[in-house]
């Protein structure tokens, strides 16, 4: 407030000399073209459209190494790897975020080039991301992460949280969840560890728990607007609704799901929601339902070779 005075009494103090406030310089065009970039990019990110936001955060990364902007680089280099993982390119997002890493080093933003690391060997090297959450594990103290950078303790939480998942560590996963859950200060993350959190419930088969869960994800997605969340909250709630013996609801719920994952160029997601619509639609007898979805299966399959 003290600095806010001062500058207050400076600009009534150069009015009444009869000086007018300079204005500031423009950004050179480098930097304002991609100033204009990472606009486009964001947008695109936010529209779900990886390949165009893969293609822009390249851009970026190249016109900032020429210009020796490492900090914007990294954070391209970084987006752009995000962007290659969500269209399944595993290769091209490990190299991409490994890179964005080095040149970060320490600090918040190498911290989320581990997380995302972690994410691409989930699905690439098994070993590699055990070997990785073990060093982080160890530096996780050292860097104070809890204190300094909570979001990102939450995010390392909620990653540890999904490999006792995987291992069938039900009560553990739900404790490490609950501990990212406290720590999480990003919405899209506190939805993402309550789904997980949510698949806890499904695997105790308790599925009235769980549908509870995945509807207040579901409302607080809308909330927010974040069609990925909504799409997995369907998604969630639909299965959740077929266990519980309300098949209909189901079958209706999975096909919301459906459409929006398609919609989303989310294939892997797309594909075992009609898998699961389809054996609602059997158990209903449904067989034209049946026959339709097993097209869509085929064309889904087919786009993917």
């Amino acid at each position: 407030m003290k600095e806010y005075n001062i500058f207050t009494v400076l600009i009534v103090a150069a009015l009444l000399m009869g000086c007018s406030t300079p204005q500031p310089e423009p950004a050179p065009q480098a930097i304002q073209q991609i100033n204009q970039l990472m606009e486009t990019a964001n947008s695109v990110s936010t529209a779900g459209n990886w390949t165009a936001s893969e293609n822009t955060w390249g851009e970026i990364a190249k016109k900032s190494a020429l210009l020796d902007r490492r900090d914007i680089q990294a954070i391209a280099l970084h987006n752009q790897a995000y962007a290659a993982y969500k269209q399944n390119h595993f290769d091209s997002a490990l190299q991409l975020a490994t890179e964005a890493a080095e040149i970060n080093k320490q600090g918040e933003q190498w911290w989320k080039n581990q997380i995302l690391l972690l994410q691409i060997e989930k699905r690439l090297s098994p070993e590699d991301r055990t070997a990785r959450l073990s060093f982080l594990d160890q530096i996780e103290k050292r860097d104070d992460l809890i204190h300094v950078f909570p979001n990102i303790y939450a995010l390392l939480q909620n990653e540890k949280g999904i490999d006792l998942l995987k291992e069938q560590e039900i009560e553990q996963a739900k404790m490490v969840f609950d501990t990212a859950l406290l720590n999480a200060k990003e919405s899209t993350l506190v939805l993402a560890i309550k789904s997980n959190l949510a698949l806890c419930a499904e695997e105790e088969n308790d599925y009235e728990k769980a549908s509870e869960l995945w509807n207040e994800i579901l409302s607080q997605a809308k909330d927010i607007t974040s069609p990925e969340m909504i799409a997995i909250s369907l998604h969630g709630e639909g299965r959740c609704c077929w266990k519980l013996g309300r098949t209909s609801d189901a079958a209706i719920l999975l096909r919301r799901a459906a459409s929006n994952y398609k919609w989303q160029n989310m294939e892997d997601e797309y594909l075992k929601t009609l898998n699961s619509l389809k054996a609602c639609f059997s158990e209903l007898k449904n067989e034209s339902a049946v026959k339709e979805i097993d097209k869509e299966i085929e064309q889904l399959v087919e786009s993917k070779r």
